[in-house]
């Protein structure tokens, strides 16, 4: 019994040990110099299969596990400034539409109920 207690102790801290601090902490999607996107749900970093930024034509792209039907692009207040039909799982969006700045993109998905949101940082 009192190896039982000392198994479950030693369980219980080694937990506490290899648990994230901070269950909301922003996981990356894609990170460079000038741009990073970013999630808060873990679920999500599966949901983007693919994201990268093109330099040549400074376009952020994005490939995802199901059809994109709309993009929504909100600003650093949370206001909508854009909501754009896509109709693929593949989506490019020039940086022209954006300033320097934080901005969040929600993702209308074919099929899904939720709205999938990355948070998008431009810097200069």
């Amino acid at each position: 019994m009192k190896q039982n207690l000392l198994l479950l102790i030693a369980l219980f801290n080694f937990s506490f040990i290899y648990a994230s601090g901070d269950p909301a902490s922003p996981l990356v999607v894609y990170e460079s110099s000038s741009l990073e996107v970013l999630v808060t749900d873990s679920s999500q970093t599966d949901f983007f299969l693919h994201s990268n930024f093109n330099f040549e034509n400074s376009s952020l792209k994005f490939e995802t596990e199901k059809e994109i039907t709309f993009v929504q692009i909100f600003d650093k207040d949370g206001k909508l400034s854009y909501q754009l039909p896509v109709m693929s799982n593949k989506l490019k969006i020039g940086k022209s539409i954006f300033g320097a700045g934080d901005y969040k993109l929600g993702f209308i998905i074919k099929g899904m109920d939720d709205v999938q949101f990355a948070d998008v940082k431009i810097k200069l």
